[in-house]
């Protein structure tokens, strides 16, 4: 009863802490790849293209905390490759000041940042949107886009030829199944906006410094602009997770409280077994508290035992969690993890000492909190009816 008590401990424990690393690992994966795509901050005016940017670019530059800004334009259409059409978002960037904001060089798979400088329409998609409409280096896709501005009778849909000059892989599906990039120049002419831009990606010396900073920065530049740091994007998704990470915590701890239930029933049945010895005990001049911190003792000791047994098995399969993902998808048949759901298409995990302090602290408490009633029973025998029944 011991052992079972020990394992049942070891399994509830282990698996609370697979599943907080699993969330922990979500959390900073879509954050990275977030930071890595889209800088810290993002600088706009909402209702106008920003027109004389280039003064306001080197105000920006002239933040201590700014490491880095390019202006950006960014419009949504369709692209047409084949008989395939599909909705794509279109990012015009400065080639000589993108890698200052954010690491898409670092994330070609295929072509060379360099190679838009060509002009004349050359773009580089994402790895899921090239291999959705079965494309490649020199292909060419036809994006078509409207004016806002144009009357709903009046439309006149813009179309363009673009060439491919390079395919990038950001990990998160969302970039890399919408959006295609190309030049300041291309997207200027595509969009027909002069030459004016849409905003500023901004990039700090430290990320976790970005919302304070980002405000700072839009107070400064006047209410015409609005800011949007890397906390903010996808904020109900990461609201979700931390919720999630809480609700997951609590049911969790439930399961290690009914796995601690076989710590009662070991208790009771030691008590059971030892009554004449606990007599014999009494006797002797062993108090009742004695023998309540006697049982506690023993019933702590299970669950300590367990919950370090527990964290080392949590450990081992947090290393293990993308290759035991993907065992389960194929003994499953279907995708577990899916990208346009969860922005990526693996399972990582980041173990933190902090969570697996708080498990096994949650798991000792718990496990001192069964052990307590059979012992206050074993406190409560009567030496003398006990041993004249002997």
């Amino acid at each position: 009863m011991a052992v079972v008590s020990l394992f049942a401990i070891a399994i509830a424990s282990g698996a609370l802490l697979l599943v907080v690393s699993v969330i922990n690992g979500f959390e900073t994966e879509i954050t990275n790849h977030l930071i890595a795509r889209s800088a810290h901050a993002t600088l706009f005016r909402p209702f106008a293209p920003i027109v004389q940017w280039r003064g306001e670019l080197n105000k920006l530059g002239a933040y201590e905390s700014v490491v880095g800004a390019a202006p950006y334009i960014r419009s949504s259409g369709m692209v047409t490759a084949g008989s395939t059409t599909k909705g794509i978002v279109l990012e015009g960037i400065d080639i000589e000041r993108e890698s200052s904001v954010s690491l898409l060089p670092e994330m070609l798979v295929d072509g060379d940042l360099d190679d838009l400088a060509g002009g004349g329409g050359a773009v580089i998609v994402g790895k899921h949107l090239a291999a959705e409409l079965n494309l490649s280096i020199g292909d060419k896709l036809r994006h078509l886009s409207v004016d806002p501005k144009q009357r709903a009778s009046r439309v006149t849909p813009r179309l363009h030829t673009l060439t491919i000059v390079g395919i990038f892989a950001s990990d998160l599906y969302e970039f890399d199944s919408r959006l295609i990039i190309t030049n300041l120049q291309t997207a200027q002419k595509i969009t027909a906006t002069g030459q004016a831009v849409t905003g500023f990606r901004i990039k700090f010396e430290e990320a976790r410094l970005a919302p304070s900073l980002a405000r700072q920065i839009a107070r400064e530049f006047g209410p015409q602009f609005a800011v949007l740091d890397w906390t903010q994007y996808h904020r109900n998704f990461f609201l979700a997770l931390a919720s999630q990470k809480r609700i997951l915590f609590v049911i969790l701890s439930l399961i290690i409280g009914v796995a601690a239930f076989n710590i009662v029933s070991n208790i009771a049945m030691l008590v059971m077994e030892k009554t004449a010895a606990i007599a014999i005990l009494r006797t002797l001049g062993a108090r009742r508290s004695d023998l309540v911190k006697l049982f506690v003792l023993q019933g702590t000791l299970t669950g300590l035992c367990g919950a370090l047994i527990g964290i080392v098995l949590g450990s081992v399969l947090c290393a293990y969690t993308q290759p035991l993902g993907r065992w389960v998808e194929a003994l499953a048949g279907f995708k577990i993890i899916k990208p346009e759901v969860y922005f990526i298409d693996y399972l990582p995990a980041l173990l933190r000492g902090s969570d697996a302090t708080l498990v096994f602290a949650v798991t000792a408490v718990v496990a001192m909190l069964a052990a307590l009633f059979p012992a206050w029973r074993a406190a409560r025998i009567a030496p003398a009816e006990i041993l004249r029944g002997n």
